[in-house]
């Protein structure tokens, strides 16, 4: 809805400020500008307008000394890639060049001028404006969603490996097989968390509407951090617990089972302070449980209580508790720990009047 809206507002645009001429390049231009996920869509049109003006001026240049025909259409292609090349190498870039190249040789018929320059610029200012202004992406409330679809992943990863080790437990998977059937690579949510955590820095940082969100966002930013390293640790629980003997993995499987219920219910809203402590309070009751009645004396067995502990110390780092507490909870044998608060983000871009605030 978006696309459509923004290239017939830049068609029409473009129709008001040149006469007697038809501004195709004017809504192709909006439309591959907000080809691109949000909090990337501004760069992304930068990049649009790039590639189109190289493209353009080498095809105006083409005309203007070679006429029409392929020799233009050559030397037009070859110029505009060579430039583009030049000045970026990111493939929209590159692409747009050839592409407004080709079209302004082919729509010239022979006749350079000034008017599809114009009309680029024109679709690329619509875009930056939907962008940037009219729907530029809320940054914290993208960081939230991703980092409930990551603490989702991680969980599902969990109750994956809880379940395959409650059927060979049964008998219903072969002993053989288990190593093979267990998460070998992060969740693909969270390798997800990692491209939004760089496009919503770039979108506070470069959105004009969104600065008041600045602090908000680096808070976000560091809990996104440590969902990454709850991910590794997780990982790591599993293929130690995979590997234990089998009488010593039922505590850890159990455990397993109960950091993925956590999770999963914790990813439902990763804000919400009560689901947090309730994450926090079951985490570290369910690792005391294995603490308390394990022997770390093996090495095995010792390899999997540390790997637990590093899970849980992680996961009480992403409900926002501080390392010490962390620590000292997990070796102490407290079943609670202190949840902060999570400061409050700006619900919208420009700062209201306490009128305006009762209305919403």
């Amino acid at each position: 809805m978006q696309a459509t809206v923004a290239a017939t507002t830049a068609w029409v645009i473009a129709r008001q400020l040149i006469d007697d001429h038809i501004p195709f390049f004017a809504p192709i231009a909006a439309v591959v500008a907000l080809n691109a996920s949000r909090g990337e869509r501004g760069l992304n049109a930068v990049r649009v307008v790039l590639g189109v003006f190289v493209g353009i001026v080498a095809g105006e240049a083409a005309v203007a000394v070679l006429g029409g025909g392929v020799a233009s259409l050559v030397a037009a292609l070859l110029a505009a890639l060579a430039a583009a090349r030049l000045l970026a190498s990111a493939t929209v870039v590159l692409n747009q060049a050839a592409v407004a190249a080709i079209l302004t040789v082919v729509a010239a018929d022979g006749q350079a001028g000034p008017q599809r320059l114009v009309d680029a610029l024109v679709g690329a200012v619509v875009a930056l404006v939907f962008t940037q202004v009219l729907f530029s992406p809320e940054p914290v409330g993208m960081l939230r969603r991703a980092q409930g679809q990551a603490l989702a992943g991680i969980g599902s990863a969990l109750d994956h490996t809880a379940h395959l080790l409650d059927r060979v437990e049964s008998g219903e998977v072969d002993e053989a097989n288990v190593a093979g059937l267990s998460p070998i690579e992060v969740p693909a949510a969270v390798v997800d968390l990692a491209k939004v955590r760089r496009a919503t820095d770039r979108t506070v940082r470069r959105s004009a509407v969104w600065q008041r969100q600045r602090g908000a966002v680096e808070h976000e930013q560091l809990r996104a951090a440590t969902i990454d390293l709850l991910s590794a640790s997780s990982l790591m629980l599993c293929r130690v617990t995979v590997a234990l003997p089998t009488p010593d993995r039922e505590p850890f499987a159990h455990l397993i089972g109960r950091l993925g219920g956590a999770l999963g219910r914790l990813a439902a809203d990763p804000a919400d302070h009560e689901a947090r402590q309730r994450a926090a309070d079951e985490a570290l009751t369910a690792v005391h449980e294995v603490v308390d009645n394990a022997d770390d004396g093996e090495h095995e067995r010792g390899a999997a209580l540390a790997a637990a502990r590093i899970t849980v110390g992680d996961l009480l780092a992403v409900v926002g508790v501080e390392p010490d507490d962390a620590a000292r909870a997990i070796e102490s044998g407290r079943d609670t720990v202190v949840v902060e608060n999570v400061p409050p983000a700006p619900r919208f871009p420009i700062r209201l009047s306490r009128r305006h605030r009762r209305h919403w």
